[in-house]
């Protein structure tokens, strides 16, 4: 008798309190590539955001789609990071995105 076993990938989700409850008492965790890409990833949209947002308060308007496609197309953490320092003497969405 054969068994066959659903293998299509699945979201895992679990809130703050379930994560701290499978979590507590784990003193070390190993290192992780995917953690640490998952990471980065969160720290990305979160900086993207942040930029968009100061973007918005420094230039009086929200970013334009394309200004937003261009944004959301870096993924590059540190020209991300860039910007944001970037945003308190830029004078347009086009002088920021011209940071390198």
């Amino acid at each position: 008798m054969s068994h066959r076993f659903d293998t299509t990938p699945k979201d895992i989700v679990a809130d703050e309190n379930e994560l701290k409850e499978i979590f507590a008492g784990v003193k070390t965790m190993p290192a992780s590539t995917a953690f640490d890409a998952m990471i980065e990833r969160g720290q990305i949209s979160e900086c993207r955001r942040l930029v968009l947002r100061l973007g918005q308060k420094q230039f009086g308007a929200a970013a334009d789609p394309a200004v937003e496609a261009e944004l959301t197309a870096i993924q590059d953490l540190d020209r991300l990071e860039r910007f944001a320092d970037a945003i308190l003497t830029a004078k347009s969405w086009q002088e920021l995105l011209a940071t390198r």
